[in-house]
C-alpha cells in the first residue's frame, strides 16, 4: 500500500473552495469546429504571438524588453510555428489511454489551431510582482479581442500566447477562466489580484497558457501537465489548491501522483511521479535517471491489490523528457480505462481538459458513484469520532410542495459542527451551498420560495444529501430522496 494512503476513498470537501490591438496581423488557419463524430473530441486553440521590434533595427526582437539577443524576428516566428507543429501532435497522442502498449488506443483529444494572431509591440504590463517584474496584463490583452466571442461563440477553449520571460515581463505558466475560479498553476490567482488584470468570465471555461519562446517545446508540455495537476486535484473536491493535509488520501496526489517531497518517505512505493520526478528519483527534472526504483503506474488502480509493482527505471518512458510526459499522460485514467475502486467507475480525467465547467457540473469527483451518475461523498476510512447527520425533517420519501419553501433539519452533536448540503435531480447537482453560496451551514438549510436555488429545482425526486464536519473530519453523507410536486 501507498504510505499514509486511506483505505477508503476520500471524498471530504475543504471549501471552494472590442477592437484588435494597434499593430496586430491575422493569419486564419482551418477552422477547427468540434467534430460531429465522437471521438476524438477537438480542442480549437487561439494562438497569440508577441515579438516586439528593436527599434533601431525593427528585422529583430527588442533586447530591452525581451532578454533576447541579436534574434531575427522572421527566426522566432518560425521557431514557434515548430513548437506548434510538434506540441500539438505529441498532445493528442499523450491522451491515448496506454497508447505505449496498445497500438488501438484512440487518440481522445486533438489540438488544432482556430486562429494565430500576431504582435510587433510589448506584452501590456499587469501586475506589479516586484521591481521590474510584471505579471502580461491577461485582462487587457484577452478583453482586446473579445475573447468571450472565441469561447462561447466558436468553441476556443485554449488560448496559447508565445512570448518572453525577461527581467520586465514574467509570464504565469497557465492560468483558467472558469465558474469555478481559476483553477491553474498562476500565482498569484486571479482571485487575489486588481479586476483590470484578471481574465474575463465567459459561460464556458477556457484555459491560457503563457509558453516562453525562448525555452523549446518541452517547457510548453511541463507548463500543460502543472494544470493537469491542478485541475485533477480540483476535481476530487478535498479543498484547493493542494497543501500537506489536503492531499492525504487524495486518489490523485496520494495515489497516482506523488505531491512534493512524499516520495521520499519510508516505504512509500510509488506510482507515476509527477512534472518534476518520475516515479524512480526524488530529484527534480532528472528525466534520464537510471537507477531502479518499484512503481506501478502501468497497471495504476487505486487499489493496489489488482496493480502490479515492476522494479524500473527510465528505460519505461525512453529516457527523455518528452517520453516521460507522454508516458505519464498516457497512464492517466483516459478513455475506457476500466478503473473500478470500491464498485466505483473511474471518469476519464480527459474530460476535465476538455470541458472543465462541464466536469465539475456534472459532478464533483474522479469516479462514478452510481447509475444514476449522481455524486455522493463517501466516508474517510477509519474509525469516526463524530456521528453521521441524521434527519428530523423531512424524513426519507417524504412529498413537499413544489411551490412552497423546502425545509430540512438534521439533529447536530456539537455545536462546532458544520454542513454540506446538496441536491440532485436526475443525477445531476443542482444546488450545493459551498459551491452556489460559497458557505457551509448549520444543522437547518432552507431553499426558500423566490430564491435563486429555488428556480433550480423542478418538479419530481430530489436526492438530498448532507454531511457534517468538526474540526476538518466528514462523516459519511446522509441521504434522503424527496418528491416534489
Amino acid at each position: 500500500m501507498k504510505y499514509s494512503r486511506f483505505i477508503g476513498l476520500m471524498c471530504s470537501i475543504f471549501g471552494i473552495i472590442v477592437p484588435s490591438f494597434y499593430g496586430a496581423t491575422s493569419s486564419n488557419t482551418a477552422s477547427a469546429g468540434v467534430r460531429a463524430a465522437p471521438l476524438p473530441k477537438n480542442i480549437p486553440v487561439l494562438v497569440l504571438a508577441y515579438y516586439p521590434r528593436d527599434p533601431q533595427n525593427t528585422n529583430y526582437l527588442d533586447f530591452a524588453e525581451t532578454d533576447i539577443s541579436n534574434y531575427l524576428i522572421t527566426d522566432m516566428q518560425k521557431h514557434v510555428q515548430d513548437m506548434l507543429d510538434q506540441g500539438q501532435p505529441f498532445l493528442a497522442d499523450a491522451t491515448r489511454y496506454h497508447g505505449y502498449k496498445d497500438a488501438n488506443a484512440p487518440v481522445y483529444l486533438t489540438y488544432q489551431t482556430y486562429q494565430k494572431l500576431e504582435y510587433f509591440e510589448k506584452m501590456p504590463r499587469g501586475y506589479l510582482l516586484g521591481g521590474t517584474e510584471h505579471r502580461p496584463n491577461y485582462g487587457q490583452i484577452l478583453r482586446g479581442i473579445n475573447i468571450c466571442d472565441y469561447v462561447d461563440t466558436h468553441g476556443v477553449k485554449e488560448v496559447w500566447i508565445y512570448g518572453y520571460h525577461s527581467s520586465v515581463i514574467v509570464p504565469d505558466e497557465s492560468k483558467m477562466s472558469s465558474k469555478y475560479g481559476d483553477v491553474s498553476n498562476a500565482y498569484p490567482r486571479d482571485e487575489e489580484i486588481p479586476e483590470t488584470y484578471r481574465m474575463p468570465r465567459c459561460i464556458n471555461s477556457y484555459v491560457m497558457y503563457n509558453f516562453n519562446y525562448g525555452r523549446d517545446v518541452e517547457t510548453n508540455i511541463h507548463d500543460r501537465m502543472h494544470q493537469i495537476e491542478n485541475a485533477i486535484f480540483f476535481a476530487e473536491h478535498l479543498g484547493y489548491p493542494a497543501n500537506d493535509s489536503n492531499i492525504i488520501g487524495s486518489t490523485f496526489w496520494d495515489d497516482f501522483s506523488v505531491y512534493a517531497g512524499r516520495a521520499s518517505l519510508p516505504n512509500y512505493k510509488a506510482s507515476c511521479g509527477n512534472t518534476h520526478s518520475p516515479p524512480n528519483t526524488t530529484d527534480a527534472y532528472i528525466y534520464d535517471a537510471t537507477q531502479f526504483r518499484v512503481n506501478n503506474c502501468e497497471t495504476w488502480n487505486p487499489d493496489d491489490s489488482k496493480t502490479t509493482y515492476v522494479n524500473a527505471n527510465c528505460s519505461q518512458w525512453g529516457c527523455t523528457e518528452m517520453g516521460f510526459y507522454k508516458w505519464y499522460m498516457q497512464n492517466m485514467p483516459g478513455y475506457n480505462n476500466g478503473v473500478v475502486y470500491h464498485g466505483h467507475e473511474m471518469r476519464n480525467w480527459w474530460d476535465a481538459i476538455y470541458d472543465f465547467n462541464g466536469f465539475i457540473d456534472q459532478y464533483w469527483s474522479l469516479y462514478i458513484i452510481n447509475e444514476t451518475k449522481a455524486y455522493i461523498p463517501f466516508a474517510l476510512s477509519g474509525p469516526q469520532t463524530i456521528t453521521n447527520p441524521v434527519f428530523v425533517y423531512p424524513v426519507d420519501g417524504q412529498t413537499l410542495d413544489y411551490v412552497g419553501s423546502y425545509l430540512f433539519k438534521v439533529t447536530p452533536v456539537t455545536s462546532q459542527q458544520v454542513y454540506l448540503w446538496g441536491f440532485f435531480q436526475n443525477g445531476v447537482m443542482i444546488w450545493e451551498n459551498l459551491r452556489d453560496e460559497g458557505t457551509l451551514s448549520n444543522n437547518e438549510y432552507g431553499i426558500y420560495e423566490g430564491t435563486l436555488g429555488h428556480s433550480k429545482f423542478k418538479p419530481g425526486n430530489v436526492q438530498v444529501w448532507v454531511r457534517a464536519s468538526n474540526n476538518g473530519q466528514w462523516t459519511d453523507a446522509t441521504v434522503i430522496t424527496i418528491n416534489l410536486q
